[in-house]
């Protein structure tokens, strides 16, 4: 849980960035899209111990938790994928598909027992909705874990909606979930910012026509977020506050 302090920052960045935020329209951004795993949260240790069980049952050598961090994203197949890659491991079709449904099993079991928030997260999440920003989810991970990751970090109360990876919509780097998630938060592309941490989220944003996209500096992609195409890269949450008051800068004096 936050304590004191955090909601103090909370306060002092509210009440610094207002001024900026507020137009003739309203508030603006009018909504924040965040990724998941590696933006709002540290999950990779619950990933690694799914991943790792599953592969010692088919007799895989498991891997580090920071080289699961480098293989997460996409969903728990992506990552499966890419650790058969890099053990060499040969399975058959039917092999494949047994290990992944064994995956979601272990993982669904155990989604939060290591996994945390980054720092300053709930305060962030506390100065938005203060300011009067919607904000959503949308991540590769199968919506019902997503739910119950967000529920057992204890902020998903923060969140109008949550779009996971295993509805009957593509997966980002698709635009179709991102759509979704504005629709259901009331806003247009104009009006929304998204905050991730991969090629993914930023694909998935610009093919939207998103306003604007936030990168986080402690995301678990290989790929630097300086080399991403984003429009800001922040190295804490707290920060974002901040960043959405500079791109609101930015549009008006595009406009």
């Amino acid at each position: 849980m936050p304590d004191r302090s955090q909601h103090q920052i909370a306060d002092a960045y509210l009440a610094s960035v207002l001024p900026f935020l507020h137009r003739a329209g309203g508030i603006w951004p009018k909504a924040v899209v965040f990724d998941l795993d590696g933006t709002l949260a540290d999950t990779a240790e619950d990933l690694a111990t799914a991943l790792n069980t599953g592969l010692a049952e088919v007799g895989i050598e498991p891997f580090p938790v920071d080289q699961v961090r480098l293989m997460v994203g996409g969903g728990l197949k992506a990552l499966m994928e890419r650790a058969l890659k890099a053990r060499d491991a040969e399975l058959g079709e039917a092999e494949r598909e047994a290990l992944v449904a064994r995956l979601y099993e272990l993982y669904a079991a155990n989604p939060v027992e290591k996994s945390r928030t980054y720092e300053g997260a709930e305060a962030m999440l506390q100065t938005l909705g203060e300011a009067g920003i919607v904000c959503g989810v949308c991540t590769n991970k199968p919506q019902s874990i997503a739910e119950d990751v967000l529920e057992g970090l204890q902020i998903a109360h923060r969140f109008a909606f949550i779009q996971g990876g295993d509805t009957d919509l593509p997966k980002k780097p698709d635009p179709a979930p991102l759509v979704h998630v504005m629709q259901k938060l009331g806003a247009k592309p104009s009006q929304t910012v998204m905050v991730g941490d991969s090629t993914a989220d930023v694909g998935a944003a610009r093919a939207a026509e998103l306003a604007g996209i936030v990168l986080v500096s402690h995301g678990y992609s290989k790929l630097p977020p300086s080399e991403m195409g984003g429009d800001v890269i922040i190295d804490s949450l707290p920060e974002l506050p901040r960043s959405l008051a500079v791109l609101a800068r930015r549009t008006r004096t595009r406009r």
